[in-house]
């Protein structure tokens, strides 16, 4: 008989492996790899730890952060004639 085990493991922020200091967080669904870490307190028996995008790439809160700033960088200020000028000359 086959048997299946099901482990429950906490993922805690700060064990989110970032590249730059950020607000971190887990998007749901998100593919990460990681290194599960036995507990001897606390009331999760297994942790996440050391957690990273697949083959060592981005996590989704990067990805957020760097098209966030990208954003932010390309916004163009609009220009609206004084009262009484023609919008188009």
């Amino acid at each position: 008989m086959n048997k299946k085990y099901i482990f429950f493991i906490f993922a805690h922020h700060s064990s989110l492996n970032v590249k730059e200091e950020i607000y971190k967080y887990l998007v749901q669904g998100e593919y990460v790899e990681f290194e599960v870490q036995k507990m001897t307190t606390g009331e999760h028996e297994y942790q996440a730890v050391n957690i990273k995008g697949i083959g060592q790439n981005d996590l989704m809160c990067e990805t957020r952060h760097k098209n966030r700033e990208v954003s932010k960088s390309s916004e163009f200020i609009t220009v609206r004639p004084k009262r009484g000028q023609s919008q188009m000359r």
